[in-house]
């Protein structure tokens, strides 16, 4: 992979680089490149990195060949990432845009009939891997997700729901099972670990919440406060579930709840729902 470097104020070609690698730490987006004239293979001397405000410095440029190998149908395609003003540590996010050779640039989270300063922000996610129709998360060291501002992802991020500990980095199994839960509870996908992958929910829909342990962002573990409780969610969905507390009452759910139980009465934790929600708006004392 090359990319350009270039003074965005500045005309002309700019100075081809090679890429040594791209990552993300938590959601700070970095790359590693080398000038052209590098072997690229020493990491103290050669390899150069551009992050936060550098960043809008790099065009990267990819080459995808054709699926039969041939030349007559490659393509190459051109991103650019810059960040967002006003990044905070826990979500950073970033303009990222592409084009096919010299087409037009495509805002990466660009919504159709949203002018330009309303974009959603896009955020990387490191080392996840996250199904786009059922939510499931899976560990894979080669990879990165991208999300954008107002989906699923980058919502639990802000909740403080990052699947890896916020003082290390590190990747950590409890905040991934509820990294995992948040994302179903966001998309109120209760039967999605029973085949119905359906979202019972509408864009704006407000939530209350609580984890077993208070690690989210304005949370706590007292689930007996939320007095309509909704549901405890699992990375596979809602592990019970009280209709008449639903965000959404008029989207009809399907018969039986598909075996999805009421929920305990006081509520409590279980081995699998360390997640919870509730209605915005409290029941009358």
């Amino acid at each position: 992979m090359t990319g350009v470097l270039q003074n965005p104020q500045t005309s002309g070609t700019g100075e081809p680089v090679r890429i040594h690698s791209i990552q993300a730490e938590g959601t700070r987006f970095t790359v590693n490149y080398c000038p052209m004239s590098s072997a690229c293979i020493d990491t103290a001397t050669q390899v150069l990195q551009l992050r936060d405000e550098n960043l809008h410095l790099l065009r990267l440029r990819v080459s995808l060949p054709a699926d039969d190998g041939g030349p007559e149908r490659a393509a190459t395609f051109e991103v650019a990432v810059t960040p967002r003003p006003g990044a905070s540590t826990r979500v950073r996010g970033y303009d990222v845009l592409y084009r096919e050779a010299t087409g037009p640039w495509v805002h990466h989270c660009d919504l159709r009939g949203v002018i330009a300063s309303d974009r959603d922000a896009t955020s990387f996610l490191p080392r996840l891997r996250i199904n786009s129709v059922n939510a499931a998360v899976e560990p894979v060291p080669t990879w990165t997700t991208i999300g954008c501002e107002s989906g699923a992802i980058v919502t639990c991020l802000d909740w403080g729901y990052a699947p890896w500990n916020p003082d290390t980095g590190v990747y950590d199994t409890l905040r991934s099972h509820l990294f995992g839960s948040c994302l179903q509870a966001k998309r109120a996908a209760y039967f999605v670990g029973r085949g119905d992958l359906k979202s019972y929910t509408r864009n704006g829909t407000r939530i209350n919440k609580r984890d077993q342990f208070g690690l989210g962002r304005n949370a706590n573990n007292q689930v007996e406060e939320l007095r309509t409780l909704e549901a405890l969610w699992s990375p596979q969905g809602a592990v019970c579930l009280n209709p008449e507390n639903r965000r959404v009452p008029d989207i009809a759910l399907p018969a039986g709840m598909l075996g999805v139980p009421p929920c305990a009465r006081p509520p409590t934790w279980t081995p699998t729902g360390k997640l919870a929600t509730g209605t915005f708006t409290p029941a009358p004392d």
